[in-house]
């Protein structure tokens, strides 16, 4: 709407206060009323516009403004209540509920062919006829004066011809007013022939012009003038009202509201109180003004129905509601139009409320589908309400060593009374013939049940009164017995669809799922993997067929919405639950147990303990020997220290009185004394009979013997100890050469 000078696009819900304007009171003014003049531009205004005007009034000096009450209510205390139509009229979005109480009878079906045109008058500057005209009964005046057609009004005494000049119509008593609408018929275009220019007529707007009965004729004249005002036509109307002796009472006027009490002026003070006299009683309050009944907007009033969902009325006062067409959908009621449907929906009827998604396996690219298009060869959808078919499908590469996979065969066949598959593809959405639509519909379900799409499965159509068998090739059936249920030889079964059971519909259907991928190139799976996954397959397979034997209407529940109605379904399935498997794993070459039933594991811990104690064993007896060895050297070193001393050269060793096991270290030296004596007595008496010659240790050996000494003179001491010993000692001098050995070699 345009309010003053600013325009607006009014959005339902919204408040827009960007228009002020001042009002002024003079001192003597304090009892009278300015007024605010508000301009709306209607061509702006919809017709189903429902606007409330607020006027908010704010003091701006020496002024008293009265604060909105608590009980305010914007609905019904605006201002102003502006309405894209009149009063009496019903905005688009509704119709009349009562035809009658719209003086227009129910619109003439048109016509075959619109009528030719009238024939233009000699000459068109003169030209004063009036092309069309009606008379509608009304009881108040419209508030436009140009209207965008003649509607159709009240009979008149005979069709409106234009070289008819006098009519007569009669009308109830209730009709107060009437509106005559009336086109004129003047020369207003101009267009070219090949022979030559000329004018030809074309109709002018559309008026109208309301006029008052009384009881009784009312003669109503229109007097019509040429462009060149030389000519001039008279129509007359003779509008008859019958008496009001039958017409029911009206009901009495509502009293009318008294007007306010004026505000003080803001300016001066009140003059005082007159003197109270005495007897006089106070002045009464005054009588609150009764409540203004509130105001009902045109589409709430009982003349106006509301157009259901589904449906829309675009023209004010329509008589009826009219669907929404195929491709189309007005989901709320009081619609004045329809909305197309979305990409990746359809709607195939009219008077749709909601567009149905596009099922699985077809699109919709456009907005306003009727029907959905099936997606091609080696293509899918994702999900349902696609707007193109985006995944790429591939079947099964039965060929690949490495894939495993389970086959399932079946056969279902669908019953209804006196049912059919006609009408089977718009049931679903699909735009295909009924039997493509049926076998795709069954592709549907059969991808969403199984969890494999179109490429992995085959679908054979059983013609009604015919028959046919779901049983596998037999090829290797060695394989199919390894996993499946041994004992039961045939693999199929027999599909019937006869007109005599109801039949309308049946198929076999065959199923590949795919166990393992394809591995990467390097990847080697293990012969339990593949097992494991053709046995996790094999029981999915027969968890869906276990599901269609119990319900099979519950896995095909987009067939049984293209057959409609109360669906009834027979699975087929054979003994073996109609599985097969082409190729096995090849399972890795045995290695017998050598070991028998005894636990390998044990076996193995068992060796490897052995294999440490023996370790262990090997260290401790190669440190005893060690031990030993040192212990012998010293009792030698000890026994030649003690034959120096005594100067016995007799031989022999001591090594048979050494047992360091059996006899404890404290007793050597009692023993090795002993045996010192025993050998100089030997010796003594050996010498007296022969005189043998002296053995005399290598020198070697003495070196080893003083190393040995050092040794143990050096362990018997600390680590601080053995430091101060290696910093007293003397560093070598440089240059200085060695004492000669006994061999002559000189030591550097």
């Amino acid at each position: 709407a345009a309010i003053g000078t600013s325009s607006l696009a009014a959005t339902p819900g919204i408040h827009y206060a960007n228009v002020t304007a001042q009002l002024t009171w003079q001192p003597e003014q304090y009892a009278t009323t300015q007024y605010a003049e508000i301009e709306l531009d209607w061509s702006k205004i919809p017709l189903k516009a429902d606007l409330r005007l607020h006027v908010t009034i704010k003091a701006i000096s020496e002024a008293r403004v009265a604060t909105l009450p608590a009980t305010f209510d914007e609905t019904t205390d605006a201002a102003a209540f502006i309405y894209g139509v009149p009063q009496g009229s019903c905005p688009p979005g509704t119709t009349r509920s009562d035809p009658s109480s719209w003086v227009a009878p129910p619109p003439l079906a048109p016509a075959a062919s619109p009528p030719p045109p009238s024939p233009p008058p000699p000459a068109v500057v003169v030209d004063s006829a009036i092309l069309s005209l009606s008379v509608v009964a009304n009881s108040t005046a419209a508030t436009a004066n140009v209207f965008p057609s003649v509607p159709v009004g009240i009979a008149l005494s005979q069709p409106f011809d234009p070289a008819v000049y006098a009519y007569t119509a009669v009308v109830d008593s209730y009709v107060v007013g009437v509106q005559v609408y009336y086109q004129l018929r003047q020369a207003l275009t101009t267009v070219a022939s090949t022979q030559a220019r000329r004018r030809l007529l074309a109709a002018s707007e559309v008026y109208m012009k309301y006029y008052a009965l009384q009881t009784g004729a009312n003669v109503i004249r229109l007097t019509t003038t040429s462009p060149n005002g030389q000519h001039s036509e008279r129509y007359t109307l003779t509008i008859t009202r019958d008496s009001a002796q039958n017409e029911p009472p009206s009901p009495p006027p509502p009293p009318q509201s008294p007007p306010p009490p004026p505000s003080p002026p803001p300016w001066t003070r009140p003059p005082p109180p007159p003197p109270a006299v005495d007897g006089t009683p106070p002045p009464a309050p005054p009588t609150p003004p009764p409540p203004t009944a509130a105001l009902i907007a045109p589409k709430d009033t009982t003349q106006c129905a509301h157009c259901p969902a589904g449906t829309f009325s675009s023209i004010m006062n329509a008589l009826e509601c009219t669907p929404c067409a195929i491709g189309r959908f007005a989901s709320a009621p009081l619609s004045d139009a329809c909305a197309e449907c979305s990409p990746g929906e359809y709607m195939h009827v009219t008077g749709g409320v909601q567009c149905a998604k596009c099922p699985m396996d077809s699109y919709a690219n456009v907005s306003g589908t009727q029907l959905c298009v099936p997606c091609g060869s080696n293509v899918t959808t994702s999900t349902v309400g696609s707007s193109w078919c985006d995944v790429k499908t591939a079947a099964v590469p039965k060929e690949n060593p490495d894939v495993y996979y389970v086959d399932v065969a079946f056969g279902i066949s669908f019953h209804q009374m006196s049912g059919s598959l006609s009408g089977f593809a718009p049931n679903v959405g699909l735009d295909a013939s009924d039997n493509d639509a049926f076998a795709r519909a069954l592709e549907i379900d059969v991808a969403k049940a199984f969890n494999v799409t179109r490429s992995a499965m085959m679908v054979d159509i059983v013609d009604v009164g015919s028959s046919a068998d779901t049983q596998f090739r037999r090829r290797r059936r060695r394989f199919r017995r390894a996993l499946l249920q041994e004992g039961d030889e045939s693999s199929g079964v027999t599909v019937t669809c006869y007109a005599s059971d109801s039949c309308v519909g049946a198929a076999i259907i065959s199923v590949t799922m795919q166990a393992t991928t394809v591995p990467n190139y390097g990847v080697v799976r293990d012969y339990q993997s593949n097992v494991n996954a053709i046995e996790d397959t094999k029981r999915r397979a027969k968890a869906v067929v276990a599901a269609l034997r119990d319900d099979p209407i519950a896995l095909f529940t987009t067939v049984s919405i293209g057959i409609g109605g109360v669906v009834l379904g027979h699975a087929f399935v054979s003994a073996d639950d109609g599985l097969m498997i082409d190729k096995l794993p090849t399972p890795p070459r045995e290695v017998p147990n050598v070991f028998g039933s005894v636990n390998v594991a044990v076996i193995v811990v068992a060796i490897i303990l052995s294999s440490v104690a023996f370790s262990v064993a090997y260290v401790m007896h190669r440190r005893w020997r060690i031990q030993r060895e040192v212990a012998f050297i010293e009792a030698d070193l000890a026994y030649q220290q003690q034959k120096k001393k005594s100067g016995s050269r007799s031989g022999g060793s001591i090594r048979h009185y050494k047992d360091k096991q059996s006899t404890p270290r404290a007793s050597w030296a009692a023993r090795l004394n002993q045996a010192n004596a025993k050998d100089v007595e030997q010796g003594a008496a050996r010498t007296a009979t022969a005189k043998k010659p002296q053995v005399q240790m290598l020198e070697t050996s003495q070196k080893s013997l003083v190393q040995v000494a050092k040794f143990k003179e050096r362990r018997g001491q600390t680590a601080v100890q053995s430091m101060w010993t290696q910093r007293n000692q003397p560093p070598p001098a440089i240059g200085v050469r060695a004492p000669p050995t006994s061999t002559g070699t000189t030591k550097r």
